[in-house]
């Protein structure tokens, strides 16, 4: 098995292993639909179809039925600090909340 397969299946269970995580507990309806976008989940109604970063830190989202992007959270900053808190909550391990950051960090336009 190659090294990219591998790295591949490591980042699918650390997605599954987050899920399983964050199902566990009670989270707020205002993370839900982002956390499901990051793990590639149908959380939250309705479902972010695509996630943006703009140059000024703040997260958009274009939702289900909707053909605009809507401001949905002032500062990436607060936005992984949440992400901390509920890691902290559900029991995410360090490489688990990485993942989801990283996933964000992606989103940068």
């Amino acid at each position: 098995m190659s090294s990219v397969s591998i790295a591949v299946r490591k980042a699918d269970q650390t997605r599954l292993d987050c899920a399983q995580k964050l199902k566990s507990v009670r989270i707020s309806e205002k993370y839900l639909p982002v956390l499901g976008f990051l793990l590639d989940l149908n959380w939250g109604n309705p479902r972010i179809m695509k996630l943006r970063i703009s140059p000024q830190d703040q997260i958009f989202a274009r939702f289900s039925g909707q053909l605009s992007f809507q401001l949905i959270f002032e500062s990436y900053e607060k936005l992984v600090r949440d992400f901390e808190r509920i890691a902290r909550v559900s029991g995410l391990d360090l490489e688990e909340l990485e993942y989801l950051v990283m996933k964000l960090d992606a989103l940068r336009s």
